[in-house]
């Protein structure tokens, strides 16, 4: 804390302004980073340490990380040339040799998803649409890496096409000049398929006949799904196709590109997830994290059954009960009178049917998996075939059962929420003391935490997006018209004072769910400490000694130091809103600012600037 601040003109400062002194940052340091860091740390000594009582899940883990760490590059240059031999020839590999009338880039992307699930140029998905229908999402590969892959990269001064040129060279064996002039054309199809079709680009609803009568003679789209998926789809199959206002770019594209380039750059992203970063002095590591990614659960599980406090589950299970109870008073009073009642009926069958679960697997959910997945100590591309070939079973599973799980999923980090199955999940790695919770805080500062995160992934469920999704996690639109219009300008409002803070992000929805969020677990404590003492229970001490804090200031302290951080100066000149979060410093100052209660408790003055005129205020 910075005792000399004014909570009162930047609570931020005044929580978290000697925080930067005592924790140096190479990219950013704040309490979710340093709980991902010990959670890592236990992942690790998961991996390394065996027991007796060890399942095959947790063997065969053990043998996927052990056959990371004894990569012998020499048998591994040849083994990647096999797999492109499964598939066609690779030009960069055969020289003169290639022929390219033996390369049909659609057929060969096609069958690469069919085999590994590994989607090129193309990429399809099919989601659930009510209790029984399907459809499918078509738009192009994942062209973006994530924003820490950028930010490592830029660092260290290596652009994307450098890294190319030396896993060539390493990898393959190609010569430094042929490697780079590879690496360069590689380089240039992937922008110009990313100029073709942007990002953020919509979906348009149509069917697969549609589509393929439209797509024609560019993009064989019946014949890449036929393939991909194993069998031929539906005609009348409904496709949100998110390529349809970009089909001339792309196609566009690919005749400007020759065929040697297009086979490169299929070959080269095929071998990609089978490149292992080989670094003998930071590869304990690097294969930790490679065995995370592709055994999130699985790690979660042998971390939890060793690391997890139970008394702590116990608490945030006793908090969510508090924090649906008060947030169902809300619904019921008259400050929400602008709902109309339809809609604050079906408001109140979502909240009930709301679910809280925490990232715990039961032992025997990994059984059916590992009668199926075989992996080796000694053999790691066996192994990355056999997990890519699973999870390719797995999508195709998948496209003749919508309903089925994915248990593959990559991990999160935070709690978040999942609007298709109305549940908030809290994963492993949050549920560790010492950093959001302890035993011996008073419930004020638990409720400021834990309590906070709880509500903020409940609001999400009311918020702008949480708002098309009914109790059952079907999307459809439940809101009436005159509460749909309150509910904008209730939006308009907080996007007026999220721009005041210079950040033009898309942040909107977390916006929402930090304000709803903090204003309901104040109320939820207050409702857990009115029901103590009205009932003549015992509280314990909401107070710390020697800190001259009432337990409703903690609640405020707590909930504004969850969100210290000491971010890299490179890390602030990216667009941020890559987070979907505003910057730690406004979702301690934004949301407190509007809250009537803090002020009171702080005593700032009307006009201040964390007890501003204008309030925003939605549930």
């Amino acid at each position: 804390m910075n005792l000399s601040a004014s909570p009162c003109h930047d609570f931020y400062e005044f929580v978290c302004g000697n925080f930067n002194r005592y924790n140096p940052t190479e990219i950013q340091v704040d309490i979710f980073s340093m709980l991902e860091k010990e959670y890592e740390r236990k992942q690790l000594n998961a991996l390394t340490r065996e027991s007796p009582g060890d399942t095959e899940m947790e063997k065969s883990v053990r043998n996927f990380y052990k056959s990371c760490l004894s990569i012998d590059m020499n048998v591994l240059r040849e083994k990647l040339k096999n797999i492109v031999a499964e598939f066609g020839k690779m030009p960069a590999l055969e020289g003169d040799k290639w022929r390219e009338q033996d390369f049909d880039w659609l057929r060969t992307v096609a069958e690469i998803a069919h085999k590994y699930d590994v989607k090129l140029i193309l990429n399809y998905e099919m989601s659930a649409e009510g209790l029984n229908g399907r459809r499918l999402k078509l738009g192009l590969e994942n062209l973006h890496e994530s924003l820490a892959a950028t930010i490592i990269r830029t660092k260290h001064g290596f652009s994307e096409q450098m890294i190319i040129a030396s896993k060539l060279k390493s990898y393959l064996g190609l010569s430094e000049p042929n490697a780079q002039r590879v690496a360069k054309e590689i380089s240039d199809f992937k922008q110009s398929l990313s100029a073709a079709c942007p990002a953020d680009v919509a979906s348009k609803s149509t069917t697969l006949n549609k589509i393929q009568r439209k797509y024609l003679p560019d993009i064989d789209v019946r014949r890449y799904l036929s393939v991909a998926m194993g069998s031929n789809p539906a005609a009348q199959l409904k496709i949100d196709d998110y390529l349809a206002n970009c089909q001339q770019n792309i196609a566009n594209a690919l005749r400007r590109t020759s065929r040697r380039t297009l086979a490169n750059y299929v070959f080269y992203y095929l071998l990609k997830p089978f490149m292992m970063l080989h670094v003998p002095s930071q590869q304990q590591e690097l294969c930790k994290i490679e065995t995370a990614t592709h055994f999130a659960s699985e790690m979660d599980f042998m971390a939890y059954r060793k690391e997890v406090s139970q008394q702590m589950e116990n608490d945030l299970k006793t908090f969510w009960i508090t924090i649906k109870t008060t947030f169902q008073n809300i619904l019921q009073s008259p400050r929400l009178s602008w709902i109309r009642n339809n809609t604050r009926r079906t408001a109140l069958e979502k909240l009930r049917a709301m679910k809280l679960e925490f990232g715990q697997y039961e032992r025997n959910m990994f059984a059916e998996k590992y009668r199926q997945l075989k992996l080796y100590r000694n053999d790691y591309i066996q192994n990355m075939k056999a997990i890519l070939a699973y999870k390719a079973q797995q999508a195709r599973s998948r496209l003749s059962d919508s309903n089925q799980s994915n248990n593959l999923v990559e991990r999160e980090g935070s709690p978040f929420t999942s609007r298709p199955k109305n549940t908030v999940i809290f994963p492993v790695s949050s549920l560790q003391p010492h950093y959001l919770w302890s035993g011996s805080s008073p419930n004020a500062m638990k409720f400021g935490t834990l309590g906070f995160l709880a509500s903020h992934e409940l609001i999400h469920g009311f918020d702008d997006k949480g708002i098309f999704y009914d109790n059952r996690g079907q999307f459809k639109r439940w809101w009436d018209n005159y509460s749909f219009l309150d509910l904008s300008s209730r939006m308009d409002c907080f996007s007026e004072q999220y721009k005041k803070y210079n950040y033009l992000g898309d942040s909107q929805s977390e916006n929402i769910a930090d304000n709803g969020g903090l204003r309901l677990a104040y109320e939820a404590y207050n409702k857990w400490y009115g029901d103590k003492v009205r009932f003549h229970q015992d509280v314990g001490e909401e107070t710390l000694p020697n800190l001259n804090y009432n337990n409703k200031q903690l609640f405020f302290i707590a909930y504004g130091q969850m969100f210290c951080s000491n971010t890299n100066s490179d890390l602030n000149s990216l667009d941020t809103s890559a987070f979907g979060h505003v910057p730690h410093k406004y979702r301690v100052n934004g949301p407190l600012s509007n809250l009537e209660e803090f002020s009171r408790e702080f005593n700032c003055p009307r006009g201040s600037a964390m007890n501003p005129t204008k309030k925003c205020v939605m549930y």
